[in-house]
């Protein structure tokens, strides 16, 4: 073990360092104001308001995809419904404009069953229609919300490069 410490003591001392010792000071590099006195502070805090903006942004915009995409699976159910509603309307007025003429039960039966199925059919496509208006009417509020994150996001990342540099061109960095 000490023969192994000699010889990365060797290699740091030669300018040759690991990739964990070289990620380290990249990392600290970075991290690292540049400026330093009264100055580091206000750089430090719009550094963390960047960081802060940015995870915000992306968190929003994910927001604003999913929104997107219930906005038009919203307007695919209500555009498809529509148009099932209208032609269960027209089959409802074609089997009811006359009463016809049942010679036996069976068939009086059977009409009855079809108007009752065109009925159902009916309804069941005006309350797609219906649900699908709801949803567009969130997904659409989901999206107006999703955009003013972005907005509030990105005036945090701004905010942020607007105090790192302040920072940077008051303490001479």
């Amino acid at each position: 073990m000490r023969k192994f410490l000699k010889v990365a003591v060797a290699f740091a001392g030669l300018g040759i360092v690991s990739f964990g010792a070289t990620a380290q000071a990249q990392t600290t590099t970075t991290a690292a104001a540049p400026v330093t006195g009264e100055y580091a502070k206000m750089y430090a805090k719009g550094l963390a308001l960047e960081k802060k903006g940015a995870g915000r942004l992306t968190k929003a915009q994910g927001k604003l995809a999913k929104a997107n995409q219930a906005i038009t699976n919203a307007t695919n159910k209500q555009t498809g419904s529509s148009a099932a509603s209208e032609s269960a309307a027209a089959d409802f007025k074609v089997l009811t404009a006359t009463i016809p003429a049942f010679a036996n039960s069976t068939e009086a039966y059977t009409w009855a069953k079809r108007v009752e199925e065109t009925g159902k059919r009916w309804k069941d496509a005006d309350r797609r229609n219906v649900d699908g208006g709801k949803e567009l009417s969130k997904a659409t509020a989901d999206k107006s919300a999703a955009e003013t994150e972005i907005l509030n996001a990105q005036k945090d990342i701004d905010q942020g490069r607007t105090m790192m540099t302040d920072a940077r061109r008051l303490g001479g960095g």
